[in-house]
């Protein structure tokens, strides 16, 4: 199957603790699959502040038309069974044409906490929520 180069960008909303140190991660999946799931992080910076809007780009399968986006929070062994909320407001997914120019193939409007069942479930590691268009 076909190779695409993907972008996507994601804002954590600008309200009180809403950032993350946790790990994230993505899968977009569409009309001919679904990609990998794959970690979004930029070495040595700090992704996902309050506020802020984080881009990654990667190259995974063709999925062909976008359909769903799932975002997923993994616990931070730092925080003793209580692992740090993250609100992501939305993630825009781009698809690479050609040199510096991407197609928008869908907004996903996520408001939601990420990380709540931590505090509940000492052994969920991991937190997740899908969107579709």
């Amino acid at each position: 199957m076909a190779s695409k180069r993907y972008r996507v960008t994601i804002r954590t909303a600008n309200i009180r603790k809403a950032n993350t140190n946790s790990d994230v991660s993505i899968i977009l999946k569409g009309s001919y699959g679904e990609t990998a799931k794959r970690e979004l992080d930029t070495p040595n910076f700090n992704d996902f502040e309050q506020g802020q809007e984080d881009s990654f780009e990667f190259n995974d399968t063709d999925v062909g038309v976008l359909n769903s986006c799932t975002l997923f929070l993994k616990r931070d062994d730092e925080h003793d069974n209580k692992g740090p909320a993250w609100f992501p407001e939305w993630v825009k997914v781009s698809q690479k044409l050609g040199d510096d120019q991407y197609h928008l193939m869908a907004t996903f409007d996520f408001n939601v906490w990420l990380g709540e069942k931590f505090d509940t479930n000492p052994h969920n590691w991991e937190d997740f929520a899908t969107r579709t268009v």
